[in-house]
């Protein structure tokens, strides 16, 4: 079905199309990704290797530490976090104190006070 040139079209839509689109030079770009991912991966892993044998080592050698120590680092964790939101909620309550300084407040002389409040209202809606 279609006309002759629709299927000529759909034939070269193939495989080659994809690599057609593709640059030449992809290797190349392919090359420093992988070299620097490559000695990443290296430098990383001792580190990651070292940590594990460190637990391995407290909980063989040192059972009933090994909870307390685990739980040190996790609260060491949650403290960190905590600092931060701590530091971010300060930050903001100071941007916003800065920017009501000029605003009027409560005080005694204040002409917000004007308000008047009726707690008293007996009217009754139909």
């Amino acid at each position: 079905m279609g006309c002759s040139t629709c299927k000529q079209n759909n034939s070269t839509v193939g495989s080659n199309s994809i690599s057609n689109s593709l640059p030449n030079d992809i290797t190349a770009n392919n090359f420093f990704f992988r070299f620097i991912a490559f000695f990443s991966v290296m430098i990383a892993l001792p580190f990651v290797l070292l940590v594990l044998l460190g637990q391995i080592f407290i909980a063989f050698f040192f059972p009933k530490s090994y909870e307390n120590v685990s739980k040190r680092f996790s609260d060491a964790y949650k403290n960190i976090i905590e600092k931060n939101i701590n530091k971010r909620r300060e930050k903001e309550y100071l941007k916003r104190q800065e920017e009501f300084k000029e605003k009027g407040d409560y005080s005694e002389d204040s002409k917000l006070l004007d308000i008047e409040v009726y707690e008293e209202n007996n009217e009754i809606k139909k």
